[in-house]
């Protein structure tokens, strides 16, 4: 349910507030507190940041061309330029959004994607799956990847990018993500992931990614 929008820009990030969460898009950056207010900041006015909602919300998901968060109904809004497409009805746990369209989590933790997201450099592109439960979203670009009920990581989009294609720059194949399970978080860039297990440490793949 969209809410009347609200003024909560400033260029440096508001001080002296405690927050629980916190994501960023490439020149701005949006807040939750503990009780699920939000407040953004950045650089860029053509980010959205200027037009945010107003409520209480549960997350937030930040990209250039604006934001979009669930509010405490769990209702996907969005704002900004791009504006991001139509976000699906219902209720959700988790958004990212991806291009000018996104992904959440619905009540049955499964994934639903809108808009028409990244464009893929290649030819091969895996549509994302259906009927897959899922814990994590990471976001992403060209690529995206989340973590499911197991804690294993799946990927969509462009398959270059997690199928061991060649980096045009380099002439090494990309890296590959994880086939065990486990996995307690996840993080992705345009067309790069990484991952936490349990104790901690990072495994990344994609493109982007340097190990050494």
């Amino acid at each position: 349910m969209d809410s009347a929008p609200t003024d909560s820009a400033t260029d440096s990030g508001p001080a002296g507030t405690v927050w629980s969460f916190l994501d960023c898009g490439w020149e701005s950056c949006c807040a939750l507190t503990p009780d699920g207010q939000m407040a953004c900041w950045g650089v860029d006015p053509e980010a959205g940041t200027y037009d945010i909602p107003a409520g209480s919300f549960v997350d937030v998901t930040m990209d250039a061309g604006g934001g979009c968060a669930i509010d405490d109904a769990g209702c996907v809004v969005c704002w900004g330029p791009e504006n991001h497409s139509d976000p699906p009805t219902g209720a959700f746990s988790q958004v990212q959004i991806i291009g000018d369209g996104g992904c959440a989590l619905d009540s049955g933790s499964e994934l639903r994607c809108w808009g028409s997201g990244y464009p893929a450099d290649g030819s091969d592109v895996v549509p994302a799956p259906t009927g897959t439960p899922f814990a994590k979203l990471g976001g992403g670009g060209a690529m995206q990847c989340a973590l499911n009920s197991t804690g294993t990581v799946q990927c969509w989009g462009d398959a270059q990018y997690f199928e061991g294609g060649e980096n045009p720059y380099t002439g090494v194949d990309y890296t590959m993500p994880p086939t065990d399970s486990g996995y307690a978080s996840i993080s992705c860039g345009g067309t790069h992931c990484c991952v936490l297990d349990p104790a901690g440490y990072p495994t990344c793949w994609g493109g982007g990614f340097h190990p050494d």
